[in-house]
């Protein structure tokens, strides 16, 4: 019985350790207040994000279906590299069949840190 107790607490430990939800974080330029959106995608924040402003991403692979920025922003991850990032496992763009992740002529000056990208990316001309 103290076998079957002890299981069920460790298994319910893991499993709201799994219920953690992943928070992409959008920084306004020029401003100190953070704008967390947890049930929002990584798409609708570069919708949502403006000329110059930063976008943290968490660790672990970042479901999107396709993305190209037109505007300069600084775009921030975890960490590209497995054994930099032991806890927050790295942060991936994965391959996507609905299209790569495009950077515009409007994005010119943008940065990319800490991103593991798997997924083409290609230069849109317009």
């Amino acid at each position: 019985m103290k076998k079957t107790v002890l299981l069920s607490g460790f298994l319910f430990a893991a499993l709201l350790a799994q219920a953690q939800t992943s928070v992409i974080v959008l920084q306004r330029a020029g401003t100190s207040n953070f704008y967390y959106m947890p049930t929002t995608t990584f798409v609708d924040v570069l919708n949502l994000a403006m000329e110059n402003d930063t976008i943290y991403l968490p660790g672990g692979t970042i479901p999107y279906t396709g993305a190209t920025i037109d505007k300069k922003l600084t775009i921030v991850g975890a960490g590209f590299h497995q054994n930099g990032v032991p806890v927050t496992q790295k942060t991936v763009l994965p391959t996507t069949t609905f299209g790569g992740f495009g950077i515009g002529s409007g994005a010119s000056g943008s940065s990319f840190h800490g991103i593991d990208f798997e997924c083409t990316m290609y230069f849109a001309v317009a």
